[in-house]
């Protein structure tokens, strides 16, 4: 689920994450993972801050790798 996580702020917020940086993230993706956890990311009232770091030790082509493994359309 982390690797569609990362492909997700890539594809919308043009950023390149590591997976664990999408941990942070991915919830606000991906309702149901928050869910597990047990938050219900409908009921939260106000702003959401995620905190994302960068993608040093990640490249457009994992990413494009990833997405693949997924069952993804390359970006």
């Amino acid at each position: 689920m982390l690797q569609v996580g990362v492909s997700a702020i890539a594809q919308i917020a043009r950023l390149l994450v590591e997976p664990a940086c999408a941990a942070a993230i991915s919830p606000l993706y991906f309702p149901a993972v928050a869910k597990d956890a047990g938050v219900d990311v409908q009921e939260l009232n106000g702003p959401v801050v995620a905190i994302v770091c960068g993608g040093s030790g990640v490249t457009f082509k994992q990413i494009q790798d990833w997405r693949k493994q997924v069952g993804l359309a390359p970006l």
